[in-house]
């Protein structure tokens, strides 16, 4: 048995992931909501999945540490060739929760400070996103390009996310300046998107869909697999502030993503 994390494998967990999920889209009744601590929800499906990767990954690859947005599996040991896993068991829980059907999955495999492989399903809209390091990216097997759809929008379209309490240097769109960007947004001639699941938009990004996406919390699993589908596509992925990417520590400051530099 391989000791080394494969996209067979992660694809296979992924699709595995987003019928879980789906199961109670258009059961509200079954979705057994609870409240965490920062009082943002908790369903029976971020806890199915959570227990789906767990078990998957200590039969298969137990010795890959897993830090997902509900639990910790094992402990990175912080070498630069190690092997681990950022998961967002369920990207949009509030919107999950409300029947809204932008929400999704976020796997990323991570190679010391930075993701080699990523998936993220879209369990209402049937697609998967998948990506490898320098293999490209790809939407149910299929080659995407974030210009794919370029020639077909007349005003470009840029997601944002705005999160009322994480209590984190990089949550500057809750401070006042929500309004800065929405302007900035329009002034660039682009129309503003916002949504409450970051994932999503991340994957319309590397489908040619919107032009950018802007997070400003600071959480690991809600980026890393993202930005591999990104730049895999063609686009740039960085800081709020313009800097590379990487994930030493336990949070980043936000991250932005684009079709090219330009934007």
């Amino acid at each position: 048995m391989s000791k080394k994390m494969n996209m067979e494998f992660l694809t296979a967990l992924a699709s595995q992931a987003g019928e879980l999920v789906l199961k109670c889209h258009f059961e509200p009744e079954k979705m057994g909501i609870e409240w965490k601590a920062d009082q943002t929800p908790l369903t029976v499906a971020d806890r199915g999945v959570r227990d789906l990767v767990n078990i998957n990954m200590l039969e298969r690859f137990p010795h890959i540490p897993v830090i997902g947005e509900e639990a910790q599996l094992g402990k990175r040991t912080g070498a630069d060739d190690e092997e681990w896993m950022l998961v967002d068991e369920v990207d949009g829980t509030w919107a999950y929760m409300l029947q809204v059907p932008v929400y999704s999955c976020l796997f990323a495999v991570m190679r010391g400070n930075q993701p080699v492989m990523s998936a993220i399903v879209d369990p209402v809209g049937k697609r998967l996103y998948t990506a490898e390091r320098g293999a490209g990216a790809f939407r149910n097997g299929k080659r995407i390009t974030t210009t794919e759809f370029a020639h077909t929008q007349k005003t470009p379209a840029v997601g944002f996310v705005s999160w009322p309490h994480r209590n984190h240097p990089s949550d500057m769109l809750v401070k006042g300046l929500v309004h800065d960007v929405v302007v900035g947004i329009h002034e660039m001639g682009a129309m503003p998107v916002s949504m409450i699941t970051i994932g999503y938009l991340d994957a319309m990004v590397a489908d040619g869909r919107l032009a950018g996406s802007i997070f400003p919390a600071g959480s690991m699993h809600d980026t890393a697999a993202g930005h591999l589908l990104v730049e895999e596509a063609g686009g740039v992925a960085t800081n709020l502030l313009g800097e590379p990417l990487e994930y030493s520590g336990t949070k980043l400051f936000g991250h932005i993503f684009a079709g090219n530099p330009d934007m």
